[in-house]
């Protein structure tokens, strides 16, 4: 089985063999991003189409030439467009402040919590109670949006917590019988 991908012209591409990888580096003004490929997936790169062919040396392996194809689309999007999250709080007195690298949280709880975001990752305010979470890397925004979402997950009865773009479904509360 054969994928190709074509590389954008503002994307520079450099690979790097091994005997056990293949090590790739994609970058343009945005930033870069390292991509290691194991060594059954054949990489073969076409500088006058910018076309890069990736052909799976076992036949079995199907699904990991697959993931292969989607993590190198992931990254050139990533550096394209970048990904992005809108994060919101819900509930009295959740509020969030961020200088520079840091990231303050306050959920309610007798204390604050405090992230540090390194790398590509940046945090943007949308408003009051909604923040982005901004990144070249689609696993960095997904994980740092969950290790948020972990520290207070909506509640099903009142919808209180750090809520993504997912709808939340509220329960019923308990009837009065009378």
């Amino acid at each position: 089985m054969i994928q190709r991908i074509t590389i954008p012209k503002d994307i520079t591409l450099s690979i790097s063999k091994n005997i056990s990888k293949s090590v790739f580096l994609l970058s343009n003004k945005n930033g870069s991003l390292l991509l290691t490929i194991p060594s059954f997936i054949l990489v073969s790169w076409n500088k006058s189409n910018r076309a890069l062919f990736l052909v799976n040396k076992c036949h079995t392996n199907y699904n990991l030439l697959t993931l292969t194809y989607k993590r190198i689309v992931n990254v050139i999007h990533g550096l394209s467009r970048g990904f992005n999250k809108k994060l919101k709080l819900v509930g009295r007195g959740f509020k969030y402040t961020a200088h520079k690298n840091t990231f303050f949280l306050n959920v309610g709880f007798s204390h604050i919590f405090k992230f540090t975001t390194n790398g590509p990752l940046k945090i943007s305010k949308f408003s009051k109670s909604e923040f982005n979470l901004v990144s070249l890397s689609q696993q960095q925004v997904n994980q740092k949006s969950f290790i948020l979402q972990k520290l207070k997950f909506p509640d099903s009865y009142k919808g209180k917590g750090v809520c993504s773009s997912k709808p939340i479904i509220i329960k019923e509360g308990k009837k009065k019988m009378y």
